[in-house]
């Protein structure tokens, strides 16, 4: 992104179905191609198709392609259903989901 710093966005969905929107784990979920529409342009990553933003493109709006495939802040997520965790990390980041069991 340009310009002096990226917002910081913190997500919470709670739903009756998660699976609907993460059918294959919260890893799936954070590795994600994304895009931020935080001011008058669309920062996109460079993993979103050339033929998705076109159209928006032709309809007036200033895309910035990032040269980096993971791009736009580093995602990391957590799931909790029916009491068990699956967690995610942005694979363009050094993190790692990890649970720790105690006693």
């Amino acid at each position: 992104m340009r310009g002096g710093f990226t917002p910081t966005s913190i997500q919470r969905v709670n739903n009756r179905s998660p699976a609907k929107f993460i059918p294959n784990g919260m890893q799936q979920a954070v590795s994600a191609p994304r895009f931020s529409a935080t001011s008058s342009a669309i920062d996109v990553s460079n993993r979103i198709p050339r033929d998705t933003t076109l159209p928006l493109e032709q309809a007036g709006y200033e895309v910035r392609r990032s040269p980096q495939s993971f791009a736009l802040s580093l995602v990391h997520g957590i799931q909790i259903r029916d009491g068990k965790m699956n967690g995610g990390a942005d694979p363009g980041g050094d993190g790692m989901a990890m649970m720790v069991e105690t006693g």
